[in-house]
């Protein structure tokens, strides 16, 4: 069972701002001055020589070298482009036969939604299964913990994890700029730890993506 944990609450928030928002020099900053990575969850028995504290400091590194023009052009590509994106950000795009928009999963997920009381702003009118805005509502699943925890290990087990690694595999290919590889390499060891401590396993869906 996955319990409350405020450090993995704060980092789901971290991660769904820089997937979701297109990146500023403010944001990267803030990002900076916040000392989030000094506080990012730590694993039982890990010590300095594990993966993600590796993965966290080439981040931090990556933030101080790389220009704002250069993340900003590897979000668009990967993320917005008009034309074909790199890593499309919905589910659906990779459970549907024909990688559509507000597909079977995407419903599914709706329902998930409305039953947990979970409701959502966002600036564009889009498929509520975008990954940046399910990683807020993972957070408030576990914050609130709702259905004492068995909320958040729905939306984990049923509605993210089945597609949610396709999709960072693709980030990480596509990205040009070693910012948002590291980032997705960061949120992978994130959910493997995540799913460790689920209760149920993670249902097993056909992607076509």
């Amino acid at each position: 069972m996955i319990k409350k944990n405020e450090e993995i609450v704060a980092a789901l928030n971290v991660l769904a701002e820089i997937f979701y928002n297109r990146p500023t020099m403010a944001q990267v900053q803030k990002l900076i001055e916040s000392g989030v990575f000094e506080y990012w969850p730590q694993w039982p028995n890990s010590t300095k020589d594990d993966s993600h504290l590796k993965v966290l400091a080439k981040l931090k590194h990556q933030l101080s070298i790389n220009s704002i023009e250069d993340i900003d052009n590897d979000f668009l590509q990967l993320f917005i482009s008009p034309k074909a994106k790199k890593a499309y950000p919905w589910g659906s795009v990779y459970t549907s036969k024909v990688n559509r928009l507000h597909g079977e999963t995407t419903r599914a997920y709706v329902e998930f939604c409305k039953q947990q009381q979970l409701t959502f702003s966002s600036a564009q009118t889009e498929p509520l299964d975008h990954f940046g805005l399910m990683l807020p509502a993972l957070s408030v699943c576990l914050e609130q913990n709702i259905a004492n925890g068995k909320a958040a290990e729905e939306l984990l087990a049923v509605h993210l994890l089945p597609w949610a690694r396709r999709f960072l595999e693709c980030v990480s290919i596509f990205s040009t700029s070693d910012y948002y590889n590291h980032v997705a390499t960061l949120t992978t060891l994130l959910f493997d730890h995540l799913e460790s401590r689920l209760s149920q396993p993670v249902i097993s869906i056909r992607l076509y993506k």
